[in-house]
């Protein structure tokens, strides 16, 4: 009951001075909700389970691979992953599953799904129950069973809910499969970034997409990844123990020719695969200092006002404890106040959490960010260190209401203790310190992102439309996948507008890139890794990258001729320097069944790209004709110079006619290209920058608020001062320039505490340096210029006193 009364007091007292209630609320909502909401993303980025049920025991298990940016984060074959499931005792469940992008029909209506072919253990490793209807069992995952499939929970929404979807029929690929099951509502997938839309038995998947039942068989082809629910006491470490002898085992009994051995990688289950997380350690360190610095200058803003609060009912305090009030009373309500007031900012901090955290995810693949929910956990710990951060900031002046002092203070009158206008003054320096800080950091993050998208990369990517494309394994040998593609080349660079017409297996710059493992044969001893690339004869010519000696692909390079390779400058140089490249050879180390080789012949060298989105000036790339090499799927570049639309519509008309079940996928532009392998750059601007703005507020909040105290405790002062002749524009003057000189402190000592931005940033920024002059400039007179424009407010107020009733205030 006394807390309830408490708090209905506090809301009174509020009342009494919106203005600073407003003013506290408004600093927590800005500072908890904005460091919430970027606390969120890194939750999700690095630690968020899957959304299964005892998610602390599913883990994921991986094979490393010798090429490429996955490195231990690869996938299995097949025959691996059913050696470990039938020998590892550390596993309940153990499904393997991987995912397609096929054809489905349900209905009258069709479009393109992204399916999950999953083992029967699935849906057990997962533990969760269905919508409808039963999950894939493994009776479903053997061949010759019936086709059945699960599809999603918001597939079936899309249906419209359907209470029959059980037992209707949906066709992928022409193939009809029995509905039995509707996934639960909130699962999509097991790693952000797609959105499985049905599921279906693994056993089928081979025959579905033509691979044929030998790929179950096949050790060399890496195609499943592996889930995991572990039995109850086991830790990773028995795992990981356990599967690594066991893959030493595999690489006694089935060694792989050309792949080096089996190495395990088991991990915990988290939304984000490993690869993303760790592309991302750089922005979430920045995200982390982020968070912190906008605590830091929340704290110091309501520290103030609630100390500033505290001095001016020193008083009133005084009072109640000379007339029996005890020392407990009094700091219970004053922890009811700022209970009050940590209420009021967290609800907010809520909507500038939701607010910030979408921003955030615009900026990521729609994919991705529907993956994207609040973690009611950070939310709870968002709150807490708002109503933790109000109380800690409310006891000083609660403790000194409790204190004896306070009836001395009652005698002492209007005394004031000039110590806490300085520690005032102090912490609206700090604030404005750390906002130019914060500042600098983002603005240098924007202009080095500006940079990165405006730089030469070593050809031209506008008027280019890049579309996705992959045959069908059943329908298309590797002969004959190399003449249809070499026909829609020039099917396309035959449509009006487009002016060539290439593919190749990359697109550059791209955001994750494929290195291969390779020797020269006069320095075996050596090894070496480049970038790799398979693009046809056109390619060159279409990107605009010059030959600069020797010859590309032509026809005579085919599958059963001599292996060759174009190596580009940076590559010849590195490779062979001050010698002619030509003719001489590379020996790769491993390769796929039916590529040549190993032993390439040199026959070119053209200009040098960026073709990895974090090099710059050029990076070693070998490039391999994609008709010795052939891979199913394929990435058309065509250069036109006519609207993307119109071309692209043309170019899905020649496709229906080439192939009526083909569909083009991903169709973007040269730019969206460049920008979408930038994606990690941008969300690391976007948050620094949003959150400068957040701390820009909060240090303007802070100016204003020490200046506001200030005025409101030197009314007599001023009183005094235009009662003996000061003009108002001479009080404003003094006030103004009281601001300007905590702020041009602050700012300095920003400036000066730019090298700390270095560990962090150092090698984040493209084309321009820590020390950029025109940044450190140009930021500090902006906040200045702000800051002298909050400190107005307050300096008006004061040259607006009356002086007779100054002199009477108390």
């Amino acid at each position: 009951m006394g807390l309830l009364q408490d708090i209905r007091f506090a809301i009174r007292t509020h009342r009494q001075r919106p203005g600073f209630a407003l003013g506290v609320i408004l600093i927590l909502g800005i500072g908890m909700g904005g460091a919430t909401g970027l606390l969120d993303m890194t939750n999700f980025l690095a630690w968020q389970a899957l959304p299964v049920a005892s998610p602390q025991e599913v883990v994921k298990v991986f094979t490393a691979s010798h090429s490429g940016f996955t490195g231990p984060y690869f996938r299995t074959s097949y025959p691996d992953y059913r050696d470990y499931r039938d020998a590892s005792r550390s596993f309940a469940h153990l499904a393997a599953h991987t995912e397609r992008e096929l054809r489905a029909e349900i209905g009258d209506g069709g479009r393109d799904v992204t399916a999950a072919a999953v083992g029967g253990s699935y849906f057990d490793v997962l533990g969760l129950g269905m919508t409808a209807g039963r999950p894939l069992t493994a009776e479903d995952d053997r061949p010759g069973a019936e086709p059945v499939a699960v599809v999603s929970h918001t597939w079936w929404r899309e249906l419209g809910e359907d209470p029959r979807i059980l037992g209707r029929t949906v066709r992928l690929e022409g193939q009809p499969y029995t509905v039995v099951g509707v996934a639960p509502a909130g699962f999509t997938n097991t790693t952000a970034g797609t959105v499985v839309e049905v599921f279906i038995p693994l056993a089928g998947l081979p025959v579905l997409t033509g691979r044929g039942l030998d790929v179950f068989e096949d050790r060399s082809a890496a195609w499943v990844e592996i889930l995991g629910r572990l039995r109850p006491g086991v830790d990773l470490g028995e795992v990981q123990a356990e599967l690594s002898a066991l893959a030493l085992r595999l690489d006694a009994d089935h060694p792989r020719p050309g792949a080096p051995e089996r190495r395990v990688t088991v991990t915990a289950a988290k939304r984000v695969h490993p690869v993303d997380r760790d592309r991302m350690a750089p922005s979430l360190r920045i995200f982390g200092a982020a968070v912190g610095l906008l605590w830091i200058l929340t704290c110091a803003n309501v520290a103030h006002l609630l100390l500033a609060r505290g001095v001016e009912r020193r008083r009133e305090m005084a009072v109640r404890r000379s007339v029996g009030a005890g020392g407990f009373a009094l700091v219970r309500q004053v922890w009811a106040e700022s209970l009050v007031l940590a209420l009021g900012g967290g609800a907010v901090g809520l909507a500038v959490a939701f607010w910030s955290r979408g921003i955030l995810a615009a900026f990521a693949s729609p994919e991705f960010a529907g993956a994207m929910g609040f973690d009611l956990r950070v939310l709870g710990y968002g709150f807490l260190l708002c109503l933790a951060s109000t109380l800690i900031c409310g006891t000083a002046p609660a403790l000194r209401a409790a204190s004896g002092r306070a009836v001395e203070e009652l005698r002492g009158g209007t005394a004031i203790v000039r110590g806490r206008f300085d520690a005032g003054r102090l912490l609206a320096g700090a604030q404005v310190g750390l906002c130019v800080l914060l500042l600098i950091a983002g603005a240098l993050l924007v202009q080095s992102l500006q940079l990165r998208l405006g730089a030469d990369i070593g050809f031209e990517d506008e008027d280019l439309l890049i579309v996705d494309l992959e045959l069908p394994a059943q329908q298309y040998t590797p002969e004959e996948g190399v003449a249809f593609y070499r026909q829609l080349r020039e099917g396309a660079a035959a449509l009006p507008g487009v002016d060539r017409a290439s593919s190749a297996l990359l697109m550059p710059p791209i955001l994750f890139d494929l290195t291969l493992p390779f020797h020269l044969p006069e320095d075996a001893s050596t090894p070496r890794k480049s970038r790799l690339n398979y693009v046809d004869s056109g390619f060159f010519e279409t990107l605009g990258i010059p030959l600069e000696a020797g010859r590309v692909f032509g026809p005579s390079d085919r599958r059963d001729g001599t292996a060759v390779v174009v190596v580009n400058r940076r590559a010849a140089e590195t490779l062979w320097p001050g010698l002619d490249p030509l003719g001489r050879s590379i020996r790769l180390d491993s390769s796929q069944p039916g590529d040549p080789g190993p032993l390439h012949e040199v026959i070119g060298v053209v200009g040098s790209i960026d073709q990895h989105r974090a090099s710059q000036g050029g990076e070693p790339v070998l490039y391999f004709s994609s008709d010795q090499r052939y891979r199913p799927r394929q990435r058309l570049v065509l250069r036109s110079e006519v609207d993307t639309a119109a071309t692209l519509g043309v170019l899905r008309e020649l496709l229906q006619r080439m192939d009526p079940s083909l569909t083009l996928g991903d169709p973007r532009t040269g730019r969206s290209n460049r920008e979408a392998a930038f994606t990690f750059e941008r969300m690391q601007s976007l948050a620094v920058g949003s959150f400068a703005v957040a701390g820009f507020l909060l240090a303007v909040l802070g100016v204003f608020g020490v200046l506001s105290v200030s005025v409101r405790r030197r009314v007599r002062e001023m009183g005094i001062r235009m009662a003996l002749g000061a003009r108002r524009r001479d009080v404003r003057r003094q006030v103004v320039g009281e601001g300007m000189r905590m702020a041009t402190v602050g700012a300095l000592v920003g400036v000066a505490a730019t090298p700390l931005l270095s560990g962090v940033l150092g090698h984040l920024l493209f084309g321009i340096h820590l020390w950029d002059l025109k940044t450190l400039f140009a930021v500090p007179l902006g906040v200045l210029a702000v800051t002298a424009a909050a400190a107005f407010l307050p300096a008006l107020r004061a040259s607006r006193f009356d002086p007779l009733r100054a002199l009477r205030h108390e």
